[in-house]
């Protein structure tokens, strides 16, 4: 990783804000290595359903799906989801053990232009308002963002994962109106835009908005982790991590997070799972 941070200065603005901006965490090498795995399963995925060619982002890369003939190259993406510098930041942020949940990959929709909803995640858990407040109690879920391109899509509101909806933010994100749910003006919004090989790392909980627009290329990696509780309301399926042979293959910091997070989910596999992050 190219990139470097001051865990001194981090955890302050992490809990101040909800997020931290990781200037150049991929070189240039890094950004074509990463791209390249991410693009295949792209490919793939989009090849299998038509439909998906206005869909903008897909889930689960470490499906052995997308890597029959790939085996080096899902080891590679499982290592770095597996990074031991990322995982001690998560761990100083949260002073928690780590929990991988998904990995999702954005990219522009083949054709169409609108502004996503404003939302939490912890919403697409919940039947209400008392359900989504046990559930952000229970667990944590973080985002980190990797562009590979140039990417302006998301916007954030600092600190809005520290506490609940004003009046104004929680007519906009309930809003009977589904359009007025992304065309509302969030108050204390903040843009976040990346450069190539920059990364974002934010509060899965606090309130975000994703852009998606066919003209505008997004090519943008998105690891999902948490820690606190298991994610029981949907938990994440095991794709490759029921494979002793891959898990053996891993350097050992990676085959110790991969097998706890087999552990911590086992017991939900044989009931089935979805995605819980669409951000």
């Amino acid at each position: 990783m190219a990139g470097t941070w001051d865990l001194t200065a981090a955890k302050p603005a992490w809990e101040r804000d909800g997020y931290l901006v990781l200037p150049g965490y991929l070189s240039d090498a890094e950004v074509s290595r990463y791209r390249t795995l991410c693009d295949r399963a792209l490919a793939m995925w989009r090849s299998a359903d038509p439909r998906r060619d206005s869909v903008t982002n897909m889930a689960w890369l470490t499906d052995p799906i997308y890597w029959r003939d790939d085996r080096e190259g899902l080891l590679r993406l499982c290592e770095w989801v597996a990074e031991p510098r990322l995982l001690a930041l998560l761990r100083h942020l949260s002073g928690q053990p780590i929990l991988f949940n998904n990995t999702q990959y954005f990219a522009e929709p083949i054709k169409g232009c609108w502004r996503g909803i404003w939302h939490r995640d912890c919403q697409f858990l919940a039947e209400d308002d008392a359900s989504e407040q046990r559930i952000v109690a229970s667990f944590a879920g973080v985002h980190l963002h990797v562009a590979f391109i140039d990417d302006a899509a998301l916007s954030y509101v600092p600190g809005s994962h520290r506490r609940r909806d004003s009046a104004e933010e929680r007519a906009i994100r309930k809003a009977a109106d589904k359009r007025q749910r992304s065309r509302g003006e969030m108050p204390g919004a903040r843009a976040l835009p990346l450069k190539a090989g920059d990364a974002v790392l934010f509060h899965a909980w606090g309130l975000h908005q994703g852009t998606y627009d066919a003209q505008t290329p997004r090519r943008t990696f998105d690891c999902i982790y948490q820690w606190g509780e298991a994610c029981a309301a949907a938990p994440p399926p095991p794709t490759c991590f029921e494979d002793a042979e891959l898990l053996a293959e891993m350097t050992p910091q990676a085959r110790t997070f991969f097998t706890h997070f087999a552990e911590v989910y086992r017991p939900f596999w044989s009931k089935g799972a979805q995605a819980w992050a669409t951000s």
